[in-house]
């Protein structure tokens, strides 16, 4: 089989004891293996590169063309749903002394509520991540 075009059979993930970096190891199907080292940032990227592909699937694969309106709106729960993302309509957090944690929820825009527990210092990457993930908007 051509090198180029094998199948990926196995993937391994692993991440760093900082929660900096992550080993990816890919192993073909003749049992050849690929690493890759990436950083959050870099590994974020991926994972949301996969996402894309696989709604790109869905999309090519959805045999209805007549999929607009409530029917693509409905497709687009599903599709978010399938991959566990939350619509998130609103968030309240707030540290917990006893526990030397940040406590808090997010909640959907259909009512469901995630409850969430992190250490300081993940909520400042999160809170990191996020500011750099918006985009920027022009002063009006």
């Amino acid at each position: 089989m051509d090198p180029s075009s094998s199948m990926i059979s196995q993937f391994h993930l692993g991440v760093s004891a900082d929660g900096g970096e992550c080993l990816m190891v890919f192993v073909d199907e003749e049992q050849r293996a690929m690493k890759c080292v990436a950083n959050l940032n870099e590994f974020r990227a991926f994972v949301t590169g996969l996402c894309e592909i696989a709604e790109e699937m869905q999309r090519r694969q959805s045999t209805d063309s007549e999929t607009e309106g409530e029917e693509a709106d409905e497709t687009a729960k599903l599709a978010r749903r399938a991959r566990g993302l939350l619509d998130v309509a609103s968030g309240a957090f707030a540290h917990d002394a006893d526990h030397d944690c940040i406590k808090g929820a997010l909640v959907g825009a259909d009512g469901k509520m995630l409850g969430l527990q992190m250490s300081s210092e993940v909520a400042s990457q999160l809170s990191r991540a996020l500011l750099l993930a918006t985009p920027a908007q022009l002063a009006s």
